[in-house]
């Protein structure tokens, strides 16, 4: 009951014009320019470069599907997205309870409601990080079909690097584990 509750919530808030500076200029914005010169132009910044704009593109679908409204209902979506592998990949090793509890903790934390709708790529990536160490472990444990989990780990932490730069950190991190074991 309290999930759906909070899922009830973070759906409001996705009715919500956006009203937090990063998303205004730039994480929607940045789309909107894209949809706009009709081509990805790059923008340029003296701070950090050009940066990675994976899920500014999935930001210009669904800006071009339906405008902000919609660019602020795929944020909801995709950021539950994270709840939904969490509670998946929790459910594996605990209780059906246990994972929905921690569901609940995990989508009621004020960072995740505060980012989540928002446009903030961080709960994205902290779905892509997930993945990719889950399916990391299962290399690890050299399962019979760890091949398999080997592309979904390359895949989840290659989306992590074409979101945001900091991935490239991640996938260090995962290559030294990868080393050791």
């Amino acid at each position: 009951t309290g999930l759906v509750v909070v899922f009830i919530l973070d759906g409001i808030e996705a009715l919500a014009p956006v009203a937090d500076a990063d998303t205004l200029n730039y994480h929607f914005e940045t789309p909107r320019l894209f949809l706009k010169a009709g081509e990805i132009v790059p923008q340029l910044r003296a701070v950090d470069g050009v940066t990675p704009a994976l899920l500014h593109m999935t930001y210009a679908a669904s800006l071009s599907l339906g405008g902000a409204g919609a660019a602020k209902i795929w944020t909801w979506v995709t950021g539950w997205m994270l709840i939904a592998a969490f509670g998946a990949i929790m459910a594996t090793k605990a209780k059906r309870y246990w994972a929905l509890a921690g569901m609940l903790i995990l989508s009621s934390m004020p960072a995740f409601v505060y980012s989540s709708g928002a446009g903030h790529v961080e709960p994205r990536l902290a779905l892509f990080a997930l993945i990719a160490v889950f399916a990391l472990t299962r290399v690890i444990a050299q399962r019979s079909d760890a091949m398999a989990y080997a592309v979904v780990a390359g895949l989840a932490a290659g989306f992590f690097v074409g979101a945001k730069m900091t991935g490239l950190l991640f996938v260090f991190a995962m290559g030294l584990v990868l080393l050791v074991y």
